[in-house]
């Protein structure tokens, strides 16, 4: 048996950081590891690339003309006459392009198989006894602090700046030994850790040329394992939400090893918290506070966003969009913000702006317009996700680019002819788009890369239309991905004068993107009230509202919830109102005010129960039930319910919007699954009524209150347009909503 994770073991802290995010929130964990110290071979950096070691390699035989030298290796004379000039900068050829003696010296090294080796720590899990792919050279660096029962308290900062943190000790209860890893185990470890500690790195822009490349496969019996017994120790890491929530909109945990956020580690405490077990119900308790304290919104804060409307900006968009604002209100809302900053800048007409106050406001534009492309491509994700299309993507980004470069061209997209950008722009991990379809993340190439896999399935989707009307949209996302990376932070590249005409230009190609990418309606919308146009900070609230919804749908309906992804985001759309109508209403916000938002509670409750029976539906043919007599069939109705065991009224009916629907609506509910919550639960009836083993019959015994809860959110619903408001109570019926949901949940996972 290994030795026990108690007071004793040894805290270690390597520096977690959130990078490039900010982190809110934190809360610190004592994540436990098993350590083993080992040698293993040092990794040798790559002193040339292949086409400088080939051309060195034909000068040392005594071929020295660059004509020659590209007809040999394929590459043309000028590039060939490049490489050799850069040889010489660098010291390896001299004039007469022979080798130098630091040359034939580097040359010789990489030929010799002796290697030097390194001692270090590879760390195995104590939950899945599995290795992970972490290596740390060297000494560990040592926290002081005191262990206690359920908490830590570790000492972090300087000498001159001292601070103490608490942490929640994370004590797995292991059944028995870690597996001794193997020698290719502990090299595969040791290559993953440094390949993912490279990528870390470029992607916060840093010089990596000081990194060294993966151990030598070749040098396996080089590999020693100095101890049999591993050290049981704790790793500090911390769970927190990021401070701009349109970048991950849920919480995140930080890579114990300081690269970064880790999914893996995300995935395995969700896992452990859905648990019923001690360690489950004390991760639960870390990520709900994280989750409190970053997503926090005052209430009076709210309240002012909610009245800051630009009406200029909204009218503009109202115009131009072109799509019901109700099909995506995060992309319109995210216009109006588009819009208030190309008001700045004096719109198509001359700017009275200096040019250098006035390309700070281009940059915020084109960031806007930036997050519109990434919301509408996020909307597209959310409607088209039903298979897990990031499984078809492998492990290297490079293969993915030129998977996902076929299917572009395959659906019609051009890329540019004079510099194809296609298969470097889309080269991306399996990771990343898993976390934009199930996390809903927002990473432009992850949403593009997992909107053109499930477009492959979908005759409809947009992205076939959009290859259709703008078969330039990749090289457009490529110029704007860069054009935001310019605009997002402080660069070395100044913005010229004709980079405002391309800003403008960016401006009218995301009205165009968003109108196919969204459904479209005739004409124009009108109504330009209900849309707030908020502020920076304005949207920063807006998205902590809705990451903390979603953070409390989860928590209600346990992880399980996203096996069933429709009915999660219409469960999300209630608790966002929920939370926002509770905070106007405490800040002080008259009946008028919240009218519109009322309404929309009263319609996203019929959404969520509509995806919660919807899911019930079988492909049972019901027409011959149902007739152009509605009272006959009201009837009918009425008595499957009765057979299936579902409780009626005090009055021993059930209620009338339920039963009398229009035969129309049966059927087409029936042939698409999709229709009004009345037809989508007389056809579940119907069927449950002829099919023994009918789901709906699982749904009647766990609770024969169903079509009761379905009765009371299909009344208050109505059309959405009534003036009952002040009637209903919005707290009862999110519980008849709830109660629907779970009901329908636990039958189907």
């Amino acid at each position: 048996m290994a030795a026990p994770f108690d007071k004793t073991c040894a805290i270690v802290d390597l520096s977690p950081t959130p990078k490039p995010l900010s982190a809110k929130g934190r809360q610190w964990l004592l994540w436990p590891v098993w350590a083993y110290r080992v040698v293993v071979p040092q990794p040798a950096p790559d002193r040339f690339n292949l086409f400088q070691r080939a051309v060195l390699s034909l000068c040392r035989a005594g071929i020295i003309r660059a004509d020659e030298i590209g007809d040999r290796l394929d590459l043309g004379s000028e590039l060939a006459a490049y490489i050799l000039n850069q040889l010489e900068g660098m010291g390896l050829l001299d004039r007469r392009r022979e080798l130098t003696e630091r040359a034939k010296k580097l040359l010789d090294e990489e030929l010799d198989d002796q290697v030097e080796t390194v001692a270090g720590y590879v760390f195995v899990d104590p939950f899945e006894c599995e290795l992970w792919p972490r290596f740390r050279r060297g000494v560990l660096p040592y926290s002081e602090g005191e262990i206690g029962g359920r908490y830590a308290k570790i000492e972090q900062g300087t000498v001159g700046d001292p601070r103490s943190i608490n942490a929640r000790v994370v004590r797995p209860r292991p059944k028995s030994s870690p597996k001794l890893p193997s020698r290719r185990d502990i090299v595969r470890a040791c290559s993953r850790s440094i390949r993912d500690d490279t990528a870390y790195k470029r992607s916060l822009g840093e010089d990596d040329r000081d990194l060294d490349g993966s151990p030598l496969k070749h040098h396996l019996n080089q590999v020693v394992l100095l101890d049999d017994a591993p050290d049981p120790m704790f790793l500090t890491t911390f769970v927190f939400v990021p401070q701009n929530v349109r970048r991950a909109s849920l919480w995140q945990v930080c890579d114990p090893f300081g690269l970064g956020t880790s999914h893996t580690l995300r995935k395995q405490i969700e896992e452990l918290a859905s648990a019923s077990s001690q360690v489950g119900e004390a991760l639960k308790d870390v990520v709900k506070r994280a989750t409190r304290e970053g997503f926090a919104v005052d209430d009076a804060d709210y309240f002012d966003l909610f009245r800051e409307q630009n009406q200029k900006a909204a009218e503009i968009v109202n115009e131009k969009a072109g799509f019901d604002k109700t099909i995506c209100p995060k992309v319109w809302e995210l216009l109006v913000q588009m819009e208030n900053e190309y008001i700045k800048v004096g719109g198509e007409g001359v700017s009275g702006r200096a040019w250098d106050s006035e390309q700070e406001v281009l940059k915020a534009m084109v960031r806007r317009a930036y997050e519109v492309i990434e919301e509408c491509l996020a909307n597209v994700v959310r409607t088209f996700r039903g298979s897990e299309v990031w499984n078809r993507l492998g492990g290297a980004p490079e293969d993915n680019g030129a998977l996902l470069t076929k299917v572009a061209c395959q659906l019609g997209f051009v890329d540019d002819q004079e510099a194809p950008c296609f298969e470097r722009f889309l080269r991306i991990g399996s990771g990343p788009v898993e976390g934009v379809v199930r996390y809903e993340n927002r990473e432009l190439v992850a949403l593009f890369a997992a909107a053109l896999l499930s477009a492959q399935d979908h005759p409809e989707h947009p992205l076939r239309r959009c290859a259709a009307e703008f078969p330039e949209l990749i090289v457009l996302l490529k110029e704007l991905k860069w054009m935001r990376g310019q605009a997002a932070h402080h660069t070395r590249v100044d913005w010229e004068k004709e980079d405002r005409e391309k800003s403008l230009d960016l401006r009218k190609n995301t009205y165009h993107v968003a109108r196919i990418l969204l459904p479209t309606v005739e004409g124009t919308t009108t109504d330009s009230q209900s849309s707030p146009a908020p502020t920076e900070w304005g949207a920063d609230l807006v998205y902590r509202l809705r990451a903390q919804a979603a953070y409390n749908v989860e928590d209600e309906f346990g992880l399980h919830i996203r096996e069933v992804l429709s009915l999660r985001d219409e469960l999300v759309e209630v608790e966002v109102l929920s939370l926002e109508l509770d905070k106007l209403r405490r800040a002080g916000a008259i009946a008028e005010e919240v009218d519109g938002r009322t309404k929309d509670m009263r319609i996203a409750c019929g959404n969520a129960a509509e995806a919660a029976v919807a899911r019930l539906l079988t492909e049972a043919d019901v027409s011959e039930f149902v007739t152009d007599d509605r009272t006959a069939n009201a009837e009918r109705y009425s008595e499957a319910a009765r057979s299936l065991g579902f409780q009626a009224k005090e009055d021993g009916q059930y209620h009338e919007v339920l039963l009398k629907v229009h035969p129309d609506r049966v059927h087409s509910a029936a042939e698409t699954r999709y229709g009004a919550l009345n037809a989508l639960l007389v056809v579940a009836l119907l069927q449950a009524k002829h099919d023994a083993n009918h789901t709906l019959r699982e749904v009647a015994k766990a609770n024969p209150r169903f079509l009761l809860d379905i009765g009371e959110v299909s009344q208050a619903r109505g059309h959405g347009d009534g003036g009952e408001n002040e009637t209903i109570d919005l707290g009862a019926l999110k519980n008849h909503v709830i109660a629907v949901g779970k009901s329908v949940l636990d039958v189907l996972t």
